[in-house]
């Protein structure tokens, strides 16, 4: 099921999480994500990996994440429907990160609020959207 222009929900979710609500697991999903993703997409007009395990890739745990999932931190935003990690197609990670610099307001204003540093996240970038009342983007 398409959840945006480009992007379908199981992109977002575990083979297990689809396999258990179907089109339904776009519930897990919070908004800001598909809209956050979505932007990304159509601002570098490029193809954005984050789950592949449908179309037969390695990624599955880049969206939504069980909540005993190993994988990442015991509380991260990936277990609350709030983060996903990606890649840009034909980008670096260091092209992204200087987008973002170069643009804060921009990815603000579609509900960007945390990104991952390169020190953390070499090969990949992460994103959320948790809540937040202080008026900026957080680099951790």
């Amino acid at each position: 099921m398409k959840v945006s222009k480009n992007f379908i929900i199981q992109e977002f979710v575990t083979p297990s999480m689809y396999n258990d609500l179907g089109d339904d697991a776009d519930i897990l999903v919070d908004d800001r994500v598909v809209h956050l993703a979505q932007f990304v997409r159509e601002r570098f007009d490029k193809p954005v990996t984050i789950n592949n395990w449908f179309y037969g890739g390695p990624f599955k745990y880049r969206g939504v994440r069980p909540h005993d999932c190993e994988v990442g931190a015991a509380y991260s935003q990936h277990k609350y429907g709030r983060a996903f990690d990606f890649n840009v197609r034909g980008m670096s990670i260091e092209e992204v990160h200087q987008d973002i610099k170069d643009n804060q307001q921009l990815y603000y204003d579609n509900h960007l609020r945390v990104v991952e540093s390169i020190e953390k996240a070499a090969t990949w970038m992460h994103f959320d959207v948790r809540f937040s009342t202080f008026n900026r983007i957080f680099w951790f």
